[in-house]
C-alpha cells in the first residue's frame, strides 16, 4: 500500500509538457502626458497617463493615436511600485486600418526612478479590418519597459502571440 501511495504521489507530479510557439507581432512605443495627479482608491493610488503620441512596428507599422492611455492602480512598498495596468489605445496602420487594443497586467517599477523591474501584460485586439480581423480572436502576451531616453518615448511594449505547437 505504501508503494502504491508513493507511486500515486509521483505520478501526480508529472506534467505532460506542451510545446509552445511565440511570434512577436508588435513593438509599441508611446509618450504620455502629465500623470502626476493621482488619486486614492481604498488603500491604493490611481493614475491616468494619457497617450500623446506613439508608433508601432511588427506585422504592420503605423502610429498610436493620441487617444486612451494607461489607467493604473498602484501602491509603493520598500521603494518598489506595484502597479496594475489597464491600457486602452488605438493604432492606425500605414494602410489606414484601425486596431483598438486593450491590455491589463501587472508591472513593478523602482519608485524613486520609475525604472522598470518586471511586467506581464495580456493584450486583446478589436478591429473591423478584413486584413487584420484574425487579431479579434487572439490574445497577446506583452512586456512593458522604459523606452530609451533618446527615443522621445516613455514606454516600450513588446507583444507576442503564443500558441500550442
Amino acid at each position: 500500500m505504501k508503494k502504491l501511495l508513493i507511486l500515486a504521489l509521483l505520478f501526480s507530479t508529472l506534467t505532460f509538457a506542451q510545446q509552445l510557439e511565440s511570434k512577436k507581432i508588435f513593438s509599441i512605443d508611446v509618450s504620455v502626458g502629465d500623470f502626476s495627479k493621482d488619486g486614492d482608491y481604498l488603500s491604493n493610488q490611481i493614475l491616468y497617463a494619457p497617450y500623446t503620441k506613439g508608433e508601432f512596428s511588427g506585422i504592420t507599422n503605423g502610429e498610436v493615436l493620441p487617444i486612451g492611455g494607461d489607467f493604473g492602480t498602484f501602491y509603493v512598498k520598500d521603494n518598489v511600485m506595484f502597479m496594475e495596468l489597464d491600457i486602452d489605445l488605438i493604432m492606425l496602420t500605414e494602410d489606414g486600418e484601425k486596431i483598438h487594443c486593450k491590455a491589463s497586467g501587472m508591472c513593478q517599477w523602482v519608485a524613486s526612478t520609475f525604472k522598470s523591474i518586471s511586467s506581464s501584460v495580456s493584450w486583446r485586439f478589436f478591429t473591423s479590418s478584413e486584413k487584420y480581423n484574425y487579431l479579434n480572436e487572439k490574445v497577446g502576451v506583452g512586456f512593458v519597459t522604459n523606452s530609451s531616453p533618446d527615443s522621445g518615448y516613455a514606454f516600450h511594449h513588446d507583444i507576442y502571440l503564443v500558441s500550442q505547437n
